[in-house]
């Protein structure tokens, strides 16, 4: 019995002496309509494995990225939907007998929602659109009119030239 607790111990002694150590400080920045930035604390215990990087559309957890390096402590999740709301999280993974995955705590897990594209600047847009398509309507319509005159004088001076002729 006592050799079973021993060597309990000794299997679990890794997974006692990381603790909690594995956990990160998650934070969200560089917010806009389509990605999020995140970064977190580097993983300072030992035996580091992987980081791992999760997003919740509302659907559920879903990998985004798996980093390999425990100096690597940024993320930017991009392809996102303007004016959603997401949740993100980082796990680490820390090796020691078997992998042991640290969830974050709930105060480490990030909510952002996302920029919207503003009103304004799709309206602003939109008539810097229209205007343009007026000048060129106008600018168009106007050679046709010139051209037009053109010939027109053509023809006026064909025809006195003719008149003119004995």
């Amino acid at each position: 019995m006592k050799v079973r607790r021993l060597l309990t111990l000794i299997i679990l002694l890794p997974v006692f002496l990381a603790g909690n150590a594995a956990a990160v400080t998650l934070n969200a920045s560089e917010v806009s309509t389509s990605s999020v930035t995140l970064s977190w604390t580097e993983h300072d215990g030992s035996g580091f494995d992987k980081y791992e990087v999760y997003v919740n559309d509302g659907l559920g957890w879903t990998l985004d990225r798996t980093i390999w390096d425990s100096f690597i402590t940024e993320h930017e999740v991009t392809g996102l939907e303007s004016s959603e709301t997401y949740s993100f999280k980082v796990t680490t993974v820390v090796y020691n007998s078997t992998s042991i995955a640290y969830e974050p705590e709930d105060s480490n897990i990030v909510t952002v929602t996302l920029e919207g594209i503003e009103t304004s600047f799709l309206l602003m847009t939109l008539l810097f659109v229209v205007i343009i398509v007026i000048v060129l309507l106008t600018t168009t319509s106007m050679k046709k009119a010139a051209a037009r005159m053109e010939q027109e004088k053509t023809e006026e001076a064909e025809v006195e030239e003719e008149s003119e002729a004995p």
